[in-house]
């Protein structure tokens, strides 16, 4: 009867005695761990901190920019207000700004939506000051900036914005930088500022227009779309002014991160299969080289299942020592990532949890490499004890003879004649390198087009598949 402590002593044994291997399989567990890990982390993770914010600031599930005048003088806010569906609404006062703001003497290329900051105190759509004095809003020839606004164009406290208005070109200091949570991603034009109450129509506008924010009980995009069109039935016809919805504001805030994790998680399956064919062949060669001696074990005793156990536990050893490291190499990644995701949101702490994608990384990584390795070692129930002690290793099927003429190959150096014959006889693992490295060679190329189309999105949405309805 052999007992778990024999297998675990053999185990260690072959560990010790592959260790340059095992080394090097570990490293590839250890990588697809990470790579996994922190794509598991974005697409878990990246709607977390907008969720936090978007309840903090009891934000507004719908904006509605538009004029009552074009809209048939019909009571708008008051048909929102009689709604059961409808927790609240809020109104404020804003105008389009006609024509380009200058910093530093030069024209931007995003256009401005100015809103006056109502004096009353308002508990929807809250602005969270993150830079400047925390007070009820902005004073004379002040303007408040939402966190994007001021990383896209370099704006700190004191710097002076011009806003065109009715008498040319008006200079205003900025006092405040916000999290304004409809406008605090950088994929807005217009975006929109926050200016004293009165000055729309002192310096920019002879008529503000209005903008009402719409805050649902228990949101669903169909019950939006289903009041929408009884909104519209209201209104007797298609609704004059512009919407910005709950969905286009959740994909601009975690498309991006999103992206990211899908194609990290590209990356980590090709390195995941490229581990699984590699200890499908390192365990088809031990059991080749062991062959004679796993013999001997079943002549002593050692039942298939227990064969088996030797190996099996030998590569979950190596996963429960680099998979784990992989994780914990992960971690600083994901932080970085993830701080860069909350500082438009102007968190400071972030207090989200590793565990989901810990979970997730260790519970995949034990059946795929636990499920590989019992592919692998299934072979083992095919050898009889006699045969192996006596005749050992089985003899190789012999190659088909290869195409490659190596006669013609003897200007060639000798390495290079071995690289290629070497090729000839493992053209399966040969196969499955090049397509290997093909797709990590193509996904690496996506990963970058997707960075810099979104770090150019605000000058061409086209560049990520939006037009300028949905970037606005």
């Amino acid at each position: 009867m052999v007992n778990m402590r024999s297998i675990f002593k053999i185990s260690l044994s072959n560990i010790k005695k592959n260790k340059m291997s095992n080394i090097l399989t570990g490293m590839i567990f250890m990588l697809a761990a990470l790579i996994f890990s922190i794509a598991i982390a974005m697409l878990i993770m990246s709607r977390e901190p907008f969720d936090k914010t978007f309840n903090e600031l009891n934000v507004s599930h719908t904006l509605m920019y538009y004029s009552e005048k074009a809209n048939g003088d019909k009571a708008i806010q008051q048909f929102w207000d009689n709604n059961e569906k409808v927790a609240s609404t809020i109104h404020f006062n804003m105008t389009y700004l006609d024509g380009k703001p200058k910093i530093s003497g030069e024209n931007i290329d995003t256009y401005l939506i100015a809103v006056e900051v109502p004096l009353k105190d308002f508990s929807q759509d809250k602005l969270k000051v993150v830079n400047g004095e925390n007070k009820k809003g902005p004073d004379e020839n002040e303007v408040w900036i939402s966190t994007a606004f001021a990383s896209d164009n370099k704006l700190s406290i004191g710097d002076i914005i011009q806003l065109p208005g009715k008498k040319g070109l008006y200079d205003y200091k900025v006092s405040g930088i916000v999290v304004d949570p409809h406008y605090s991603v950088g994929t807005n034009n217009p975006t929109r500022i926050w200016i004293r109450e009165g000055e729309l129509l002192k310096n920019f506008t002879e008529q503000t227009g209005d903008l009402l924010g719409i805050r649902f009980k228990d949101y669903s995009e169909k019950m939006e779309l289903t009041e929408w069109k009884n909104f519209e039935k209201y209104l007797g016809g298609n609704f004059v002014g512009s919407k910005k919805d709950y969905s286009s504001l959740v994909t601009a805030y975690t498309s991006e991160y999103k992206n990211i994790g899908m194609v990290m998680m590209a990356l980590s399956l090709i390195i995941v299969l490229f581990s699984v064919v590699t200890l499908s062949f390192t365990i088809s060669n031990m059991i080749l080289n062991d062959y004679k001696l796993i013999g001997v074990y079943k002549a002593q005793g050692f039942s298939t299942k227990n064969v088996m156990g030797i190996y099996l536990l030998n590569y979950m050893l190596l996963t429960i020592c680099f998979v784990p490291l992989g994780i914990a190499v992960s971690f600083p990644i994901i932080n970085v990532l993830v701080q860069n995701m909350v500082s438009v949101l102007g968190m400071s702490n972030t207090d989200l949890s590793f565990l989901p994608s810990i979970f997730v990384t260790v519970v995949v990584f034990f059946l795929i490499i636990g499920g590989a390795t019992l592919k692998a070692i299934s072979k083992t129930s095919k050898i009889k004890p006699s045969q192996a002690i006596r005749y050992g290793e089985p003899e190789k099927k012999k190659i088909k003879n290869s195409k490659i003429h190596f006669e013609k190959m003897r200007t060639k150096s000798v390495v290079c004649m071995l690289a290629v014959k070497s090729m000839s006889k493992n053209y399966k693992q040969a196969i499955v390198v090049g397509f290997c490295a093909l797709v990590t060679s193509l996904m690496l190329t996506f990963a970058y087009t997707c960075v810099e189309s979104y770090n150019n999105a605000l000058s061409d949405p086209g560049l990520i598949g939006w037009d300028w309805s949905e970037a606005t």
